[in-house]
């Protein structure tokens, strides 16, 4: 992406997780991983250092959220209830999938939060976990609107503490060793 001068974007779609030190039990293989310029990630897929993940995916009944959450559900059945959660499978199994990948980010790394975004063929989602929960965007119309582009400069000029890098954990010394 021409307008990121500190993210670059791998496509991970087909690489194992380099980590160390994991015992996640599940393959996990984001489409695209975003990490800093100045990250040891050699191209490789390495959850212990990116910044963000990119999924892609192509049919809208894959969004596990709904499109129009502020419409109640007719029916007061209790499995239908959640008006925010999509009742499809597709979506059920993406919105597991997206939560695996946030866990395994989480849990490898000291940060506060993480984002994750989601592409569907028109639209877009921005979702930020942390350890309170999950904030997740309405649909972004890419091609209308400049939003998610945005959220990348945004995020490129931030400082590391504003992209959730928790300052006061570092590697060890020689004498912590």
């Amino acid at each position: 992406m021409p307008h990121l001068q500190n993210l670059i974007l791998i496509d991970t779609s087909h690489k194992n997780d380099k980590v160390p030190y994991t015992k996640f039990t599940f393959s996990c293989q984001p489409d695209c991983s975003i990490y800093s310029n100045g990250s040891s990630h050699n191209s490789e897929f390495n959850l212990s250092l990116v910044e963000f993940l990119i999924e892609f995916k192509t049919t809208v009944d894959q969004d596990p959220f709904v499109v129009d959450p502020l419409t109640p559900p007719k029916n007061k059945d209790p499995m239908v209830m959640n008006p925010f959660m999509s009742t499809l499978s597709p979506g059920h199994q993406v919105a597991g999938q997206i939560t695996a990948y946030t866990t395994l980010v989480l849990s490898t790394q000291y940060c506060m939060h993480t984002f994750l975004v989601l592409v569907f063929k028109k639209y877009a989602r921005l979702i930020r976990w942390d350890c309170s929960g999950t904030v997740v965007t309405a649909p972004m119309y890419y091609d209308d609107k400049t939003h998610l582009l945005n959220f990348f400069i945004c995020y490129d000029h931030a400082n590391p503490e504003t992209c959730s890098h928790d300052s006061t954990v570092s590697p060890p010394t020689k004498d912590e060793d």
